[in-house]
C-alpha cells in the first residue's frame, strides 16, 4: 500500500511497472482504504511537492544575502530602493527557517504579498537566471512578489477577458491599486460619479455582486490556479496568523460574500462575523474588504506556485490571451478560449479532458490555415469554470448549456463541432439541445454509451478501480494535483500512446511531452470533481439524443481502437444525420497533434 501511495502522491525511484501493479491491486481490493491512505499521505507531506502550472507574468523576484538585497528584477528595482519596502523584505528573509514564510511588503501606499524561502527550498520556483545566480551567495533567500501593478498590462487583460470597454478596464485595473472608487477616479482624472457608473457596469458585465468578488475573479484568471477552501483557510492561518474562525471569514469575504451572508452560512451573529473580519483586516494589514480579497487571492496564487517541486509550463500567456470569462446564472463563470480570427467560421472544440479550453498549437494552426476560428471552454468544475448549479440535469446537458452560453456571449449564430473520445457525449447533447446552432460535426475516436476505454495492462485495472469508487478517484486526482510526479504521468502517456509510429515520434519530442503533461495538470489545478462527474456521466449511461442538429456528421477513426464495444462503428453511429466514416491513416491517440491538417480538412468551408 505504501508503494502504491508513493507512486501516486510523489516521485519514486522504484520500478514504475511494479509500483503500478501495486496500485492496481490496491484499487481493486480495498479502494476506500487506498483512498484514505492517499489522503493521509497528502496531509502528512511537508515541504514542496508535486507539479503545477506556473504563470509568471505577474511575478517579481528579489534575492537577499548578507543582510542586503543582492538582486531585484526590473519590476522591483524602484521598490527595492524604498526603505520601507527594503526593510520589510530584509525582515521577511531574516525570519525564514526551514520552509517558506509569507509577509506583506509595503510600497507607495499599497501592500503586496510576498513569499520567501532559503536557497535550496526555492530551487523549483519560477525565478529568472540572474536570481538563480544570486542564490549561490552564502545564506541567500529568494523572495517572490505577486503584484499585477509591477508587471504585465492588467487593463488590457481585463478588457479582453471580460469584454469591457477600454475606459471600464482602466477603472477595473485601478481598483487593484487603490482602496476606494473615489481614489480610482482621482488616479484616472475622471469624476467619482463616472467612476461609480463604470463600476456598476463592470459588475453587471462580469456577473460580480461586489468589488471583492470581481477582484477574486480577475486574480484567479491571472494566477491560472486554484486552491480548495480547506487549503485556503490553512494558508491564511499560516501567512497572517489568523484563528480558524478569522480565516474562514477572510476566505469567504475574499470570495465575495457579505457579513450577513457569512453569518447565515456559519450560524452566528453578524456582530461576531464583523469582529472576526476586523481582526483579519488588522492582522493582514488590509484597509477594507476588497483589499483583503486582493491579498487573499494573491496569497493563494503564490502558495500554489511555490508549493511545488516540479513546476510545469503550459504557455499560460497564450492561454490567458485567448481566455474569455463569461458570467452565467447562479453566480457562475465559464472560462472559454477564443483563438480567432474573429471573421473565421467557428469550430467549437469538446476535448477529451485535461485543460479543456487549451487547444493544441498544431490544431489551432491547421484550423486557422483553413479560415476557421477554434473555440473551447472549461467544462463545469474544471479549469476556471464553476461547478454547475445544484439540481442541474445530466452533466452532459450542463456542459451543453455552458457551450450555448459561450456561443451567445461571443455573438455566434452557428458553429462546427469537434469532439474527441469521451467528449462525444457532451457534444451530442449540445447538438440535441441546440440543433439550430450546429453546422457540421466531427467526432474523433468517439466513445459510445456502451463502449469502455481500453488501456494497456495494469492501467486498465486502475481505471476500473477509479471508476468503481468516486472517493478513490477524487483522492487519486488530488494526489496528482498536489504532488504528482511528471515521471509517473510520462510513464502512463508513453504506454498509452505508443501503438503507431506517429505517436511514438510525438512522445520522443520533449517539448510536446512537457505540454501534454501540462495539459493534464492544468485541469487538476481547479478541481478533480469535474473530471469525475464526466466519468460518472458515462458510466451511468446516456441515451441516444433525438432531434440532433448538424447537416453532416463525420466519425473519424485512427489506427488504434481506444474503446471496446460489441457493436461495429457503423452500428454505433450510423443513426447520425448524413453520417460518413473516415480513417486517418497512420494516426493514433495523438491525432490532434500529429494529423491536425487532416482533421481540419474534414470540415466544410461554410
Amino acid at each position: 500500500m505504501r508503494a502504491a501511495v508513493s507512486v501516486v502522491a510523489g516521485p519514486v525511484d522504484d520500478d514504475l511497472e511494479e509500483a503500478f501493479r501495486v496500485i492496481a491491486d490496491a484499487a481493486e481490493a480495498a479502494p476506500d482504504r487506498f483512498a484514505a491512505a492517499i489522503a493521509a499521505t497528502i496531509e502528512d507531506r511537508s515541504g514542496p511537492t508535486g507539479a503545477s502550472i506556473v504563470n509568471d507574468a505577474w511575478l517579481s523576484s528579489l534575492v537577499v544575502a548578507g543582510g542586503r538585497i543582492a538582486f531585484s528584477d526590473a519590476n522591483l528595482a524602484i521598490a527595492a530602493r524604498a526603505p520601507e519596502f527594503a526593510d520589510a523584505a530584509l525582515e521577511l528573509a531574516a525570519r525564514v527557517t526551514r520552509r517558506r514564510a509569507f509577509a506583506v511588503l509595503p510600497h507607495g501606499g499599497k501592500r503586496f504579498i510576498a513569499v520567501a524561502a532559503q536557497g535550496a527550498a526555492s530551487i523549483s520556483w519560477p525565478l529568472p537566471a540572474a536570481a538563480r545566480e544570486a542564490l549561490a551567495l552564502p545564506s541567500a533567500t529568494a523572495i517572490l512578489v505577486f503584484a499585477p501593478r509591477f508587471g504585465g498590462d492588467l487593463p488590457s487583460l481585463i478588457e479582453r477577458s471580460f469584454a469591457l470597454t477600454r475606459a471600464e478596464a482602466r477603472v477595473c485595473g485601478a481598483l487593484f491599486e487603490v482602496d476606494t472608487v473615489e481614489e480610482a477616479a482621482m488616479r484616472l482624472a475622471i469624476s467619482p460619479a463616472t467612476a461609480r457608473e463604470h463600476v456598476r457596469t463592470i459588475l453587471r458585465k462580469t456577473g460580480s455582486l461586489r468589488r471583492a468578488d470581481l477582484i477574486a475573479r480577475i486574480t484567479e484568471l491571472m494566477a491560472g490556479d486554484y486552491l480548495r477552501s480547506s487549503e485556503r483557510t490553512t494558508l491564511l492561518r499560516e501567512a497572517f496568523g489568523l484563528t480558524a474562525a478569522e480565516a474562514r471569514v477572510a476566505d469567504a469575504v475574499a470570495l465575495g460574500l457579505t457579513v450577513p451572508e457569512v453569518a447565515q452560512r456559519d450560524g452566528v451573529s453578524a456582530h461576531t462575523v464583523r469582529t472576526q473580519l476586523d481582526a483579519a483586516l488588522t492582522k493582514a494589514g488590509a484597509g477594507r474588504a476588497p483589499d483583503l480579497a486582493r491579498l487573499v487571492c494573491e496569497l493563494c496564487a503564490l502558495a500554489a506556485w511555490t508549493s511545488c517541486s516540479e513546476p510545469r509550463r503550459l504557455d499560460q500567456q497564450r492561454l490567458i490571451a485567448a481566455t474569455r470569462m463569461i458570467p452565467a446564472p447562479g453566480r457562475r463563470h465559464i472560462a472559454a478560449a477564443d483563438y480567432g480570427p474573429a471573421e473565421g467560421m467557428p469550430v467549437l472544440y469538446f476535448p477529451p479532458g485535461y485543460c479543456y479550453r487549451w487547444v493544441r498549437r498544431a490544431l489551432v494552426t491547421a484550423l486557422n490555415a483553413r479560415g476557421f476560428r477554434p473555440l473551447s471552454f472549461d467544462f463545469p468544475d474544471s479549469g476556471l469554470t464553476d461547478a454547475p448549479e445544484a439540481g442541474a440535469d445530466h452533466i452532459f446537458d450542463a456542459v451543453a448549456d455552458d457551450a450555448a452560453r459561450v456561443m451567445t456571449a461571443l455573438k455566434l449564430r452557428r458553429t462546427h463541432l469537434f469532439a474527441e473520445f469521451g467528449s462525444a457525449g457532451p457534444a451530442m447533447a449540445f447538438a440535441a439541445r441546440y440543433p439550430d446552432l450546429v453546422n457540421e460535426a466531427v467526432l474523433l475516436m468517439p466513445r459510445a454509451p456502451s463502449a469502455e476505454p481500453t488501456f494497456p495492462g495494469p492501467i486498465e485495472r486502475v481505471w476500473r478501480g477509479l471508476s468503481a469508487s468516486p472517493a478513490l478517484a477524487f483522492a487519486a486526482y488530488e494526489a496528482l494535483r498536489t504532488g504528482g510526479s511528471s515521471r509517473y504521468l510520462r510513464w502512463i502517456q508513453t504506454r498509452i500512446s505508443n501503438a503507431v509510429e506517429a505517436d511514438r515520434r510525438a512522445m520522443a519530442d520533449q517539448d510536446f511531452v512537457d505540454e501534454r503533461i501540462g495539459e493534464m495538470l492544468a485541469s487538476g489545478s481547479r478541481s478533480s470533481r469535474g473530471m469525475i462527474a464526466l466519468d460518472r456521466g458515462h458510466m451511468t449511461g446516456w441515451p441516444r439524443p433525438a432531434g440532433i442538429g448538424g447537416r453532416r456528421w463525420t466519425i473519424a477513426a485512427t489506427e488504434v481502437e481506444p474503446f471496446r464495444s460489441a457493436e461495429t462503428t457503423e452500428q454505433q453511429w450510423g443513426w447520425l444525420p448524413a453520417v460518413r466514416f473516415v480513417k486517418l491513416a497512420g494516426a493514433g491517440r495523438l491525432a490532434t497533434h500529429t494529423h491536425a491538417r487532416e482533421i481540419a480538412g474534414l470540415f466544410g468551408k461554410t
